[in-house]
C-alpha cells in the first residue's frame, strides 16, 4: 500500500535531477558566482533590448517584452573557454534544456538582441562585450506556461573571456506579461508530438496579438491549428484541439467587441510527414493599412 507513495517520491527525485544547474553543464567552466533567493520576483527578456529615443523626455535603454515571474531564484555567472564561441556555449546550453525538457519561448544572436549596453543595465557589471558576440535564450518547463521553472541566459564576452550569465526560477509562477503589439502578419506556435496545451511561447504571442487588436479595433486574426503524421480522426481532433486553445485565450484578452477572432479549425498539414514544422498553430494578423508578412522567428525543425 506504501507503492503510491513510494513512486510519487521517486518522480520527484527524477523531477529535481532534471532542472536545470547551469554550474554542472560544463566541464572546464569557472563559476564566478552563485546568488540564490528563496522568494523573489524576477523579470526575464522575451524580447530585445533596444535604446528608445523618440520622446526626448523619457530616452533611455528598454525592453520590447519580458514576463514577471515569482518563484525561488538562483543566479549564475560562468565564464567558459577563451577558445569557446558564444555561439558554441549557447548551443551547449540550447542541447541541454532541450534533453531536460525545456521549451524555448524566445532566442536571439548578435545584433537581433539589441544593444549590449541596455543588457548591462538589466543584468548587472557581470557582462560587457559587443553586439556581435551576444546571444539569449528563454525557456521555459511546465504546464500551461503558466507555472513551472523558466531559465534565461545571455552570453557574451569580457575583455576577450566568453561569459553566461543564467537565471533559474525554479516553482516560479507566471504573474504579469510585458510585449509589444504584435505587428500584422503570419506567427506559428509550434508543439511537442501530442500535446494541444499552450505553452509561454505562445502566452507571450497571445499577450502581443491581443494588445495590437485592442488598440486597432477594425484588426482580426484568424487562428487555424495543424497535425503531423497520417489523416485519421484523431490527429484532426489533435490539430483542432491546439487552434481551440489559443483560440479561446485570444478571448479572453480582448476588451474590444469589434476586433474579429476567427478559428479555421486543424488539419493534418502534410499527410505522412511528420515534423514539428507540421505541428502547429497559425495565427494570421490582419490590421487596417498594414501589409501582411510572415514572421516565423520560432520555427525550429526538430523532429519528434
Amino acid at each position: 500500500m506504501f507503492r503510491p507513495a513510494l513512486m510519487a517520491a521517486l518522480c520527484s527525485l527524477a523531477s529535481v535531477s532534471l532542472a536545470l544547474d547551469p554550474a554542472s553543464l560544463f566541464k572546464n567552466e569557472i563559476l564566478v558566482s552563485r546568488h540564490y533567493e528563496a522568494l523573489d520576483k524576477v523579470a526575464l527578456q522575451s524580447a530585445p533590448v533596444r535604446y528608445l529615443d523618440s520622446n526626448p523626455e523619457q530616452a533611455g535603454y528598454a525592453s520590447g517584452g519580458e514576463i514577471i515571474v515569482v518563484g525561488k531564484t538562483t543566479d549564475y555567472v560562468l565564464d567558459h573557454r577563451p577558445a569557446d564561441s558564444n555561439l558554441s556555449i549557447t548551443a551547449h546550453y540550447r542541447k541541454a534544456l532541450a534533453s531536460r525538457g525545456y521549451e524555448l519561448a524566445y532566442e536571439c544572436e548578435g545584433r537581433a538582441c539589441g544593444d549590449t549596453a541596455g543588457w548591462r543595465l538589466l543584468l548587472g557589471r557581470a557582462v560587457a562585450g559587443n553586439a556581435d558576440d551576444q546571444s539569449y535564450l528563454l525557456a521555459y518547463k511546465g504546464k500551461g506556461g503558466r507555472s513551472g521553472e523558466y531559465v534565461s541566459i545571455y552570453v557574451n564576452e569580457v575583455d576577450n573571456q566568453p561569459r553566461s550569465v543564467a537565471r533559474v526560477v525554479r516553482t516560479g509562477t507566471l504573474k504579469k506579461v510585458h510585449a509589444l503589439p504584435q505587428q500584422a502578419g503570419k506567427v506559428s506556435l509550434y508543439y511537442p508530438l501530442g500535446q494541444s496545451e499552450m505553452g509561454l511561447k505562445g502566452v507571450i504571442a497571445v499577450e502581443a496579438i491581443a494588445l495590437s487588436l485592442n488598440r486597432n479595433t477594425d484588426g482580426r486574426v484568424v487562428v487555424e491549428g495543424f497535425a503531423d503524421g497520417e489523416r485519421t480522426e484523431d490527429n484532426d481532433v489533435l490539430a483542432s484541439n491546439r487552434a481551440e486553445t489559443v483560440h479561446s485565450a485570444l478571448l479572453t484578452r480582448l476588451n474590444s467587441s469589434y476586433a474579429s477572432v476567427s478559428n479555421s479549425g486543424g488539419r493534418v498539414a502534410q499527410e505522412g510527414v511528420r515534423s514539428q514544422a507540421n505541428r502547429r498553430v497559425d495565427l494570421t494578423v490582419i490590421l487596417p493599412d498594414e501589409k501582411i508578412v510572415h514572421r516565423d522567428r520560432e520555427y525550429s525543425a526538430t523532429d519528434g
